[in-house]
């Protein structure tokens, strides 16, 4: 890693005290040009290890953000913001070739709703859920969509959008009980 920052082929910045690498633009391009030419199989399997990172990763300091370093990590959770983006726009977008890819882009953004809500970023969390539960055509029957509607729902009723709001959270309702999810049924009647 020093020899490519010292080759200016990566970009160190301190933030937070914590080196951030980042590639130029054309060598990213260059990059994806060239992952892009390998075996589909080889590039499931990379995809899969970063939104299984990430998920980790963002489990993780979800747990923290509340406690007496909070600043520290809501400041860690920010700096990944555009890799969240990222690999949310991934899971909607090939959310059609495996329903894991929708999953985990569900955990993400179910992940980042704490998140959103003490950084008061209501729109983005919402265009996150919105993404994610356009690319579900299966609608499938998972607590994690139950879960995924509530938030939708509570993102919408921040936004001043009762009636969308509403018709989340009628649908995460329905969904809870078909499937026995009485904690989530619970929590949408409490949106309600």
């Amino acid at each position: 890693l020093h020899s490519l920052v010292n080759s200016s082929l990566v970009i160190c910045t301190m933030r937070a005290g914590t080196p951030r690498f980042s590639m130029l633009e054309s060598i990213r391009q260059f990059a994806r040009e060239r992952f892009s030419k390998n075996d589909p199989a080889h590039q499931s399997l990379v995809h899969a290890r970063i939104r299984t990172h990430a998920i980790g990763e963002l489990t993780k300091q979800n747990s923290l953000i509340l406690g007496a370093d909070a600043a520290k990590w809501l400041a860690k959770i920010a700096d990944e913001s555009e890799n969240h983006d990222s690999i949310i726009t991934y899971c909607a977008e090939n959310a059609a070739t495996c329903q894991d890819i929708l999953q985990d882009g569900y955990e993400l953004a179910y992940s980042l709703f704490n998140y959103n809500f003490l950084r008061s970023q209501y729109r983005a969390g919402s265009l996150h859920v919105r993404r994610l539960l356009a690319a579900d055509t299966l609608r499938q029957k998972t607590s994690l969509r139950a879960k995924i509607l509530n938030i939708a729902a509570n993102y919408d009723l921040n936004l001043g959008q009762p009636d969308s709001a509403r018709n989340w959270v009628q649908e995460s309702i329905q969904l809870s009980a078909e499937i026995g999810d009485e904690d989530t049924r619970q929590k949408g009647i409490a949106t309600l």
